[in-house]
């Protein structure tokens, strides 16, 4: 089966669902699929191209240690102050119609996170 976990932020797959996941990759494809970039976050000395690609790369290598692959959106919303756009749901929803994912992994609804 195809598994993917929808995070909001690049570290909130493992820490909302790492054990599962990596469990689960045993026997099935599992993606970790990052909704934002992290580009603020707050990283010394770097610009916005570099805190996402140092985010991205944490990203991708918390998915192979739970021998997942790891998407990103790069969701616009934050570059709007976290409100979310008929953009944000087009790209979420394309995204969803072209991996056909068998189970999906979301965060919980009082999660504070606008995503």
């Amino acid at each position: 089966k195809k598994i993917i976990c929808f995070s909001p932020h690049p570290d909130d797959t493992s820490i909302s669902a790492g054990a599962a996941l990596s469990f689960l990759a045993q026997n099935n494809s599992v993606i970790s699929c990052c909704g934002t970039t992290g580009h603020r976050a707050f990283i010394p000395d770097t610009n916005r191209e570099q805190r996402i690609a140092i985010r991205e790369e944490e990203a991708t290598n918390e998915a192979k240690h739970i021998d997942a692959l790891a998407h990103f959106l790069r969701l616009p919303l934050y570059d709007r102050g976290s409100v979310c756009g008929d953009d944000d749901i087009d790209i979420v929803m394309k995204y969803f119609l072209e991996q056909q994912p068998d189970i999906v992994f979301l965060p919980h609804t009082g999660d504070a996170h606008p995503t």
